[in-house]
């Protein structure tokens, strides 16, 4: 049985074998701009989730749409609130789930599920 290996503060960071691992420099760049960019799908979401809250009749036409199938009504429905970022719209008997994401940089992904049932 291997021991277990204790580590203070002032040691560097040790595997399960107890080697010595190295890790590339931290640069932030695209990390930050990720998060930039994630600040555009945050906003869709917001204004399709004020819709749908605010909105009886939205929702009932959203729902109805997605329990009788329609696809190409469910989407319509969705972009005709203004959001600009919409990759997916999936629904089952249970919830619908949209998925933004951001087109040109490729560097998020906003997944909504909310439930009706």
């Amino acid at each position: 049985m291997q021991q277990p290996v204790y580590f203070t503060a002032w040691q560097p960071y040790r595997d399960e074998y107890g080697y010595l691992r190295q890790y590339p420099p931290v640069t932030t760049n695209v990390f930050m701009d990720s998060a930039a960019s994630f600040q555009s799908l945050l906003q869709d979401a917001g204004i399709l989730l004020d819709r749908i809250s605010h909105s009886t009749a939205f929702a009932q036409q959203l729902m109805t749409a997605a329990q009788e199938n329609k696809k190409d009504a469910v989407q319509r429905l969705v972009r005709s609130t203004g959001v600009r970022h919409l990759a997916t719209t999936v629904y089952n008997p249970d919830s619908l789930t949209v998925t933004f994401n951001h087109p040109e940089k490729g560097c998020c992904q906003l997944i909504l599920r909310i439930r009706w049932h």
